[in-house]
């Protein structure tokens, strides 16, 4: 696309192709994010932070000309109501507001949330952006919005509906005329207020429509179990069984105890690691054969012997940290459920969770499944998180954020992380 002819028009006032009528709601813009690096690893979606003061290259002045020129523009876009209207908003630094009509509008800027790229690979220079509207009621509504070079004027696809309070992490320009959307969407048990569970959703471009489909080949990443070494991948419990995933050796292995006999079933054979865009199954076919699935980091099921194992009990939340710091890719959150009752004894994991971040950033959801009958009521227990980068501990939780017993919560429970003294000086 030519970069100077789409700007200027943006710039001049003139409103893209007017969008779809269809909406989805998501969660409100979220605080400007911190430090990032100067640019992504694919060449079609590079981002820069514009907010620096350093000399400008090239390709970043252009770069970050060409945002803001995004950030400035007009877009034809629908009002909410029993008949939506297509109307055009003018953003000023990407934001809008009316008063009048209730509405207010943002545009993406944060790393991932913005892709600047080649998405047709004709060799010009497209882009899909994020735009969320309130309408001054509790719902946000968001639109992803491709908007391609067309003889070198700019042409917006209707744009696609991403989900009620989605939290939008990465838009990812994949070429061939494809792209990708990784975001955080409600589970089948979670309230619309709190969605949990992560999923990648691929869209390719056909006869000037997106639709959604399969994931291409080569997309599904293999979990990388090198950075958990020694770590218990999920831990959890229902009221006939425990199992753990963990790597040992470099190999993902399975124990699987049957409480009701006692006996460990399976004791650290090697589990088949199978991906898909929304999770991991880990999986070993024998005389008792088990599959754990586990939903990235947002919750977990096990089927024993053909059978699904339900009766448990979960923990549900997030675990953050209020510095404007990025995580790099390579950075590992464990939480754990324990019982602290006791002063004078370490605490006891009724379960526990660890995933590599891989370029995610804060908020990271959590789900930890227990078994009811071990509760006591008369006991204490907490949620506790901590995050390292490369086998050092960078954040922990130095306050207690207690669950289940006593009137504390078992849902939407906000675990806070605080550096550790040798990183916050």
């Amino acid at each position: 696309m030519n970069q100077s002819v789409l700007f200027r028009l943006f710039s001049a006032g003139l409103g893209l192709a007017v969008f779809s009528q269809g909406l989805a709601i998501a969660q409100p813009a979220p605080p400007s994010p911190p430090a990032q690096p100067e640019a992504a690893d694919s060449p079609t979606t590079n981002w820069y932070n514009c907010l620096t003061r350093e000399v400008f290259t090239p390709d970043k002045q252009a770069w970050c000309d060409s945002l803001n020129r995004l950030l400035n523009g007009s877009y034809s876009t629908p009002t909410l109501g029993p008949e939506p209207q297509v109307g055009v908003i003018n953003f000023e630094n990407g934001q809008f507001s009316d008063p009048n009509r209730e509405l207010v509008a943002t545009l993406f800027r944060e790393q991932g949330r913005v892709a600047i790229g080649d998405i047709t690979g004709d060799g010009e220079t497209d882009a899909v952006m994020v735009m969320v509207v309130n309408t001054g009621g509790t719902g946000n509504f968001v639109y992803l919005a491709p908007v391609l070079d067309v003889d070198g004027m700019p042409n917006s696809l209707m744009p696609v509906g991403l989900g009620d309070r989605t939290r939008v992490n990465t838009v990812t320009i994949l070429g061939d005329s494809q792209f990708s959307v990784n975001m955080v969407v409600q589970g089948p048990n979670d309230p619309a207020c709190c969605p949990s569970q992560e999923v990648t959703q691929f869209y390719a471009i056909e006869n000037g429509e997106i639709v959604p489909i399969a994931p291409p080949e080569g997309t599904v990443p293999d979990p990388d179990t090198a950075l958990l070494e020694g770590k218990s991948l999920a831990f959890f419990q229902t009221s006939g069984y425990a199992v753990r995933v963990f790597v040992r050796d470099g190999i993902t292995r399975l124990n699987l105890f049957n409480k009701q006999t006692g006996q460990l079933e399976l004791n650290e054979v090697s589990a088949v690691v199978t991906p898909d865009p929304e999770g991991v199954t880990y999986s070993y076919d024998g005389p008792t054969w088990a599959h754990v699935y586990l939903n990235n980091v947002s919750g977990q099921t096990l089927m024993v012997d053909g059978t699904l194992q339900q009766d448990y009990e979960s923990v549900s939340g997030t675990v953050t940290y209020r510095p404007r710091i990025a995580l790099p890719p390579n950075a590992v959150v464990e939480v754990s459920l324990v019982d602290v009752s006791r002063a004078d004894a370490p605490a006891t994991v009724l379960a526990c969770q660890a995933l590599v971040t891989n370029g995610r950033q804060v908020p990271f959801a959590f789900d930890l499944a227990y078994d009811p009958n071990q509760i006591d009521s008369r006991l204490t227990y907490a949620v506790q998180a901590r995050i390292s980068v490369e086998g050092q501990l960078q954040f922990i939780n130095t306050s207690r954020f207690n669950v289940i017993t006593n009137n504390t919560p078992t849902d939407s429970v906000e675990i806070v992380v605080e550096p550790v003294a040798s990183n916050s000086q």
